[in-house]
């Protein structure tokens, strides 16, 4: 592809996303609501600290607590650079990072498609793909990790091509793996599993300068080097983490190894989280739910990363290129997150963290789909007296299409019905807001704070200050309320759980005073 082309399919992108992202007023679910409204308090208070709390794992102190001690910071910085340089804290002004790194990814997607197959025509099939992106198409322009994680994968990637162009048997230090480590630290940074893309770059080393012992010093440095673009990145979030943890890592994060099923995140007190619960659910289980959790993670596997009908085409093109060391690479470390959402974090991992995950590797599986189309194409030449450029012409464009329809019908489905509830994306909010407004109506208590299903949400649209119904039954919710001075709880059927415990169990009832009802949501007052 000429630099025309690339200026051109950036401009394409470009354009799109920003249009994109207009029908989308909110951020529509906990995740997004999140890092925007962490965003919106590194721009306005200058600090990570959260006004809710939303997991009981590091078992925190108060309401206003040290911040982002489970999810990592990178994408709510990201949120606040595009509301400072506007000046505005509105959510589209956050995104603008967010849309700029969106138009980025089909660049990498064509720049690696042409240099798996020498043709222009792949590389814009590729970048076009990752424009029309299926399943991620309602959160490439999101305060969402999906599209900084396609990024900074692609760029991961990228390093390592050019650092195979310019191996270290040549120059002793290959400068490219700078580029390297800091991909690998900015993915940790916005994701606990990008800590596998620093072993990937400690690999990346071997597999550019080979194992020869001729090499071994020029393999030490380059090691060093991806190191030190990592802790260009990472040493002062670790820095802040030992002053306000005491420890690299949040201690309460370890608790997520011995969950025996996806509600225990919110489980008080957490302590109650240990090796000896995890074993006496039963080796059956343990079992079965990984079998469960690697079923899902494939299926997503094949219907986000492969879009279905582009799945095949990607394997045909990864067998082609399973000699090249992108791919080898890829794979290895795409193997590696589907092992650690399976087997380490199933539960996670089936409820939307391989999702996540995936998309760290996407620009390369869209990069394969013009070499297995060529290999298709070929074979029909060859089989069924096909001619290549006109089935170029036929079949390029047509999965274009169907990918572009196949984008459309999901954003819209999502547009229409953005979670379990059914509420329309657009409207996510609106409920918090209702129930904010009477409650100020009949309380004048602005202050007082509310357990809700979704905290960061809450905050997000009232202000008020905001914890998570806990799991753990009747004794669990009497402690967080008493702990956290908790006055109102929200409960609506986002929590089948609770509300059974609250029918069934005349405690909830004798303590908790019904209060309103607005749409489905029905509203208590604690009063021990």
């Amino acid at each position: 592809m000429k630099k025309s082309d690339y200026g051109i399919l950036f401009l394409v992108a470009l354009v799109f996303y920003s249009l994109l992202a207009t029908f989308q007023k909110v951020p529509g679910y906990m995740d997004a609501e999140y890092y925007f409204g962490q965003g919106i308090r590194i721009v306005q208070h200058h600090d990570f600290l959260e006004n809710f709390i939303w997991n009981y794992l590091n078992d925190p102190s108060s309401v206003s607590t040290p911040g982002f001690a489970f999810w990592l910071p990178g994408t709510s910085i990201f949120a606040a650079v595009g509301m400072w340089i506007s000046g505005s804290i509105d959510f589209f002004y956050a995104r603008l990072v967010f849309i700029l790194m969106a138009a980025c990814i089909p660049l990498m997607a064509a720049f690696f498609a042409t240099r798996f197959l020498p043709k222009r025509r792949a590389g814009w099939l590729a970048g076009l793909l990752a424009v029309f992106s299926g399943l991620y198409i309602p959160f490439i322009t999101l305060t969402e990790t999906f599209t900084p994680y396609m990024f900074f994968g692609g760029l991961f990637f990228t390093s390592i091509w050019f650092a195979k162009r310019n191996p270290a048997g040549d120059v002793k230090i290959n400068l490219w793996f700078i580029g390297t480590g800091v991909a690998a630290g900015l993915l940790s940074l916005i994701r606990s599993d990008g800590l596998l893309w620093l072993a990937g770059g400690f690999l990346a080393v071997f597999f550019v300068d080979g194992l020869k012992k001729k090499v071994w010093i020029n393999q030490l440095v380059n090691l060093f080097i991806v190191l030190l673009g990592f802790a260009l990145v990472m040493a002062p979030w670790y820095l802040r983490n030992l002053a306000v943890f005491n420890a690299m890592f949040p201690s309460g994060n370890g608790l997520m190894l011995w969950l025996t099923k996806y509600d225990d995140l919110f489980v008080y007190p957490s302590a109650g989280l240990t090796f000896s619960s995890w074993i006496s659910s039963g080796f059956g289980n343990i079992a079965l739910d990984r079998l469960k959790a690697f079923g899902g993670n494939l299926q997503t596997l094949i219907a986000a990363g492969g879009a279905i009908f582009l799945a095949p085409m990607m394997v045909i093109g990864y067998w082609k290129h399973r000699r090249s060391t992108v791919i080898n690479l890829a794979s290895i470390l795409l193997l590696a997150i589907l092992a650690a959402m399976t087997l380490i974090f199933p539960y996670a991992g089936e409820r939307g963290g391989f999702f996540h995950s995936l998309s760290s590797v996407q620009v390369i599986l869209w990069s394969l789909v013009p070499v297995g189309l060529e290999v298709i194409i070929q074979w029909g030449v060859k089989h069924r007296n096909w001619k290549t450029e006109r089935s170029w012409r036929m079949f390029g464009p047509a999965l274009v299409v169907v990918a572009g329809i196949f984008s459309a019908m999901i954003f819209s489905q999502k547009m229409t019905n953005s979670n379990a509830s059914e509420i329309p994306w657009n409207q996510t909010q609106n409920d918090f807001v209702s129930i904010e407004d009477k409650l100020i109506e009949m309380t004048n208590d602005r202050d007082g704070v509310i357990m809700v299903n979704n905290p960061p949400g809450y905050t997000l649209a009232t202000g008020r200050p905001g914890i998570m119904i806990p799991t753990g039954g009747t004794n669990a919710i009497f402690e967080v309320s008493e702990r956290y001075n908790a006055q109102y709880l929200v409960l609506n059927n986002e929590r089948m759980d609770f509300i059974a415990l609250f029918q069934n169990d005349y405690r909830l009832k004798e303590y908790f005073d019904f209060m309103f009802e607005v749409a489905g949501n029905s509203v208590y007052e604690y009063k021990p």
